[in-house]
């Protein structure tokens, strides 16, 4: 387990990776049910930063603890910040499919999907219409290469 940096260690060494890219260090993590994704943008229901940076640390403790690796992945820009999810294979086959080695991957998707902060009123009507839109499915499966990446409690 010496190839895993601490929760905290990890999110810096990923905020200066983000730096050097060229792409906002400020992070909020994000889950599949956060987004809904249309090409290139996606409308994003900001949830309480509290929560997902709470999940996030939990998914990556229970990565560092299973040994299958890890990946903090910047998916998209939104009000500044990067969207950022955390990738825990569920099996050494989908970890080796994904790239993901034992140890701390992080990764950008390029290009990075624009986001805009969809309100609660628009939120409900976003999500009835993804519901109804195959494509979109397939986009944010894509986007978040088909895993919860960090899963709710």
């Amino acid at each position: 387990m010496s190839d895993y940096p601490s929760f905290d260690d990890a999110l810096g060494q990923f905020r200066r990776f983000a730096q050097v890219q060229g792409v906002p260090a400020e992070l909020m993590f994000v889950l599949p049910e956060d987004v809904v994704v249309s090409g290139q943008y996606a409308s994003v229901c900001r949830p309480p930063h509290a929560v997902r940076s709470e999940q996030a640390r939990a998914a990556y403790e229970d990565a560092v603890a299973r040994d299958r690796g890890v990946e903090i992945a910047g998916l998209l820009t939104c009000d500044g910040r990067l969207g950022t999810y955390i990738y825990v294979p569920t099996t050494d086959e989908e970890a080796a499919e994904n790239w993901v080695p034992k140890g701390l991957k992080l990764s950008l998707r390029s290009p990075l999907v624009k986001g805009m902060v969809a309100g609660w009123v628009v939120w409900p009507l976003l999500r009835w219409r993804e519901k109804r839109h195959p494509a979109s499915r397939e986009w944010k499966n894509l986007l978040f290469r088909g895993s919860a990446g960090i899963r709710p409690n």
